[in-house]
């Protein structure tokens, strides 16, 4: 993150990942790159935390980084490998890269349900999308029709920024097993707050630089934007209004803070000023997300029945309520019960707001197979066989013991080949007889 690097520990089970840690760590300030400086704290969290050589580590890559498009097809299946090559061609066709200097990584989207239906009557200039999930209808505009093949969400970004991202990492011991596409990990995370597979939830991450917009639905993205607006801004925009040094007006941000709303007016005439210059930073932010919003109906036809409000930026007081008003839907903070389900007893570690990427990220690692993981190609992950050098003893005295085994079957079966053998030549002897 721009603001801190967040770690996330889970070891996988049968039927979901534990969480057993959690830890937080700001990015010092200096005049090396951002990304140095962050990656060393990375550096220093696994050198100081962790000692196991079969840990698979996976590192999320910001969203400003990544290009996010939505592709579709006419035809409704093909083989990985084929559409993989479809995709390339395709994204070198709409993004500035050349397709030797681009590495992506693409998912299907899940096809349109039912769920979600169209109204219209005949000569109506207006359309509305009403969501049987929700009950009630979503922001008027266009939406797109179920497709007729399917379409693939993509992530890619160029090979020289993967390089330099994973060049900054091994310098601090870090070597990744993927790099994950942010903001698509918070389909994981969406998937743990809500068991309903028809529910379109949307997670939106107000972070120190920007902010991520995701839609999923059954632990699948749909649609996802990063969006370069956050916290900073409002601190940089109470300073130079109350002519503060950065540091008190973020104080006074995380202290005085207030979005007025008709759900909770001001309780003061204080506040209200405060909010009154908040809101010159909101609105903005919330004209583009009401723009990712209609983007991901346009595209898709998906619409979001709820969306959860989680970051840093989500524990300014009356934000959630502002955003709900405005963007005219649910919009609803992280209680602590799901903190403390979905983290267990790191939740007292820190809280899930802040780590929500992070910890999607750890619940993508822990699967099967990660998705959006941008490792791809020349940059797959080699692995490291190394640790068999110390399992060598062990593997020679099983392979020996197994040989034993093998032995003592075969000759056992050769006893009882024989014996079966004498009892038919005596009978053969007195039948012939």
């Amino acid at each position: 993150g721009a603001y801190s690097v967040k770690v996330v520990v889970s070891n996988p089970g049968f039927r979901q990942a534990l969480v057993t840690e959690v830890i937080e760590r700001l990015v010092p300030d200096g005049d090396e790159p951002h990304l140095i400086r962050a990656a060393a704290v990375a550096g220093e969290i696994l050198a100081q935390e962790f000692r196991g050589e079969d840990d698979a580590i996976f590192s999320t890559v910001s969203g400003e980084k990544v290009f996010l498009h939505v592709l579709e097809f006419g035809f409704k299946s093909l083989r990985r490998a084929d559409l993989e090559r479809v995709v390339g061609s395709e994204l070198e066709g709409v993004l500035p890269i050349d397709l030797d200097e681009m590495v992506y990584a693409f998912e299907q989207i899940p096809r349109l349900p039912e769920a979600a239906v169209v109204l219209a009557s005949p000569g109506d200039d207006e359309v509305t999308l009403v969501s049987e999930v929700q009950k009630a209808p979503v922001p008027l505009g266009l939406v797109a029709a179920p497709a007729a093949g399917m379409r693939v969400l993509t992530a890619a970004t160029q090979r020289v920024r993967a390089e330099e991202f994973l060049q900054a990492l091994r310098a601090n011991g870090v070597e990744p097993r993927g790099l994950l596409a942010a903001p698509a990990p918070y389909a994981r995370l969406a998937d743990k707050i809500t068991y309903s597979e028809q529910l379109i939830l949307g997670i939106i991450d107000i972070g120190h630089m920007r902010s991520d917009v995701c839609l999923s639905t059954g632990g699948k993205p749909i649609y996802a934007r990063s969006i370069a607006r956050g916290g900073h801004h409002l601190t940089r925009l109470l300073s130079k209004t109350w002519n503060l040094d950065y540091r008190r007006a973020s104080e006074a941000k995380h202290s005085d803070g207030f979005v007025v709303s008709q759900q909770y007016p001001a309780p003061s005439e204080g506040a209200a000023r405060i909010s009154a210059v908040l809101e010159k930073e909101l609105m903005p932010l919330v004209r583009e997300i009401r723009r990712t919003l209609a983007a991901c109906r346009a595209k898709t036809g998906f619409s979001a029945d709820k969306l959860i409000l989680v970051g840093g930026g989500s524990r300014l007081r009356g934000l959630a309520a502002y955003l709900g008003e405005n963007l005219q839907m649910n919009v609803e903070l992280l209680d602590q019960e799901t903190s403390v389900r979905l983290l267990g007893e790191a939740a007292s570690m820190a809280g899930l707001d802040t780590c929500a990427l992070a910890l999607g990220a750890a619940l993508d690692g822990s699967s099967a197979k990660p998705s959006f993981d941008l490792r791809q190609g020349d940059l797959a992950f080699k692995t490291d066989l190394s640790f068999l050098r110390t399992k060598i003893p062990a593997i020679a005295i099983s392979l020996v013991a197994i040989m034993a085994f093998g032995v003592v079957s075969a000759m056992t079966g050769v006893s009882k080949l024989r014996s079966a053998e004498e009892t038919l030549d005596r009978r053969i002897a007195l039948e012939s007889s």
